[in-house]
């Protein structure tokens, strides 16, 4: 009997244990994702620093426009609803050969840390031709959503082009 009783207090105990992972603690700290399109994007541009932005307004993206495409033939801006969406802009800034791409991998937003850009900075390997030419490559998103007003954290990843 004392062997029964202790067999039942086992499979109580572990049938507990397995429930704990089911909580809010877990989806309290989920994340999700957050969809976004392409844009536009660039190697020619007048932002000679780096910059990242995720842009709220048509002021804001107005006077980011007009500093980075102030030059003879600018690309065509895009019409946004602020409303409905936000728009994120990566700028490498100044690198002294061809080559040279950013991109958006992944926007992730995770409950209590604000949300997670994160992008690709695309680089020719070291046995690799390139052109010599200064460029300033950039990359503007739309995301599906207007973004909420939490923090924004930007993870850029270097990737080198292997070349043979």
């Amino acid at each position: 009997m004392k062997a029964l009783n202790i067999f039942i207090a086992g499979i109580v105990f572990i049938s507990s244990c397995g429930n704990s992972t089911k909580g809010t603690s877990v989806s309290a700290n989920s994340d999700s994702t957050i969809k976004w399109n392409k844009l536009l994007s660039g190697n020619q541009c007048n932002m000679e620093n780096p910059l990242n932005v995720v842009i709220y307004s048509q002021q804001q993206f107005d006077s980011i426009w007009a500093k980075a495409f102030s030059m003879d033939m600018p690309p065509e801006k895009p019409n946004i609803d602020f409303t409905k969406n936000s728009a994120i802009a990566l700028f490498l800034g100044t690198v002294s050969n061809g080559g040279h791409s950013i991109e958006i991998s992944g926007i992730t937003q995770s409950t209590g840390k604000g949300i997670l850009i994160e992008a690709e900075h695309t680089f020719p390997g070291k046995n690799c031709m390139s052109t010599m030419a200064i460029e300033f490559p950039w990359f503007i998103a739309l995301t599906d959503v207007a973004l909420p007003g939490e923090k924004k954290e930007f993870n850029v990843y270097n990737k080198s082009v292997a070349c043979e």
